[in-house]
């Protein structure tokens, strides 16, 4: 079973655990705080952000790309 993060509308508490995929959304898990049942699934992305900006190593797909198609 997958690891999950969701947080309460009702008292904000955000939590994680094992769910099965099918509490997926939300429905039906129970606010381990005040007991609520039915909490908001969050989102986080874990992926860096690159830019033209960024400092570091550039992507595979830029290598240097005189046009400047790949926006990179």
């Amino acid at each position: 079973m997958p690891t999950y993060t969701f947080k309460c509308d009702e008292c904000g508490h955000e939590f994680q655990d094992l769910f099965p995929s099918s509490q997926s959304g939300g429905e039906g898990v129970e606010c381990p705080k005040c007991g609520k049942i039915g909490v908001k699934r969050v989102y986080r992305s874990t992926a860096p952000v690159v830019t033209a900006d960024s400092k570091g190593p550039r992507p595979s797909c830029c290598r240097g790309c005189p046009d400047s198609r790949c926006g990179l």
